[in-house]
């Protein structure tokens, strides 16, 4: 039984004059697309990055931080890849949050001992 078959089995064809043949099989054009593809075009990997730009995103791609799939002349990103990148990034926006709390910690101690110092 072929793919196409079996999902008319699994949606049943609604009949009706006022219906036209896309209205009749849209839960079957629902059913065959991926919720979750495995692989990503540019502009939709590009889109999950938080809709960054053609340079900044073949600029990652020369760095090598983003490495892509060919098949045949199409370019795809694994959706592995995308979550591995939105990882890093969280991490070093993490690193950099720590520092600069750090670094405020220690402004706010020489400060205060600056003051204590005038005070003697």
């Amino acid at each position: 039984m072929r793919i196409a078959d079996t999902s008319r089995a699994m949606c049943p064809k609604v009949t009706g004059h006022d219906q036209n043949k896309s209205e009749r099989y849209s839960n079957r054009d629902l059913e065959l697309t991926p919720a979750n593809p495995l692989l990503l075009g540019i502009q939709e990997a590009r889109r999950q990055l938080g809709g960054i730009g053609n340079t900044a995103f073949y600029d990652a791609v020369k760095r090598h931080s983003i490495k892509l799939v060919k098949i045949g002349s199409r370019s795809l990103v694994p959706m592995s890849e995308i979550e591995r990148v939105v990882a890093e990034l969280v991490t070093a926006a993490n690193d950099r949050a720590e520092a600069q709390a750090k670094a405020v910690e220690l402004a706010k101690k020489s400060v205060a001992a600056r003051r204590t110092r005038r005070l003697r």
